[in-house]
């Protein structure tokens, strides 16, 4: 089963406006961002591409997925985690609001990890 992490109702319906590597823009001025503070050998990401630019909203919900990512209004964000084992892999999760105010902020997304 996969827990709820953040759950958000808004008054209006908003749209998906921007979308790009960790970051997903809302109409409403909302942000979703995803943050790990990279090292030289590794990378730790969120793959936002099944996330759509006009997808509609009446609210944000977030689940985890355990060893994958999150679930983002029923879109998997997988996430991953390549690199040789030494460095941490953690994600964090931030929302923020349309004044650029943390709502949200969760230190551990799940990834799915690539050792070499």
């Amino acid at each position: 089963m996969n827990e709820l992490l953040f759950a958000c109702r808004f008054d209006d319906l908003v749209t998906v406006t921007f979308v790009c590597d960790d970051l997903i823009t809302l109409s409403n001025g909302y942000t979703i961002a995803f943050f790990h503070d990279q090292d030289c050998c590794e990378h730790v990401w969120a793959d936002t591409q099944n996330v759509k630019v006009g997808m509609v909203l009446a609210n944000i919900e977030i689940k985890l997925v355990e060893g994958m990512g999150v679930l983002f209004n029923k879109v998997l964000i997988n996430c991953y985690n390549e690199q040789n084992g030494y460095y941490s892999s953690d994600l964090s999760l931030s929302i923020l609001d349309g004044n650029r105010d943390k709502v949200f902020d969760y230190d551990n997304v799940p990834v799915q990890d690539e050792i070499y």
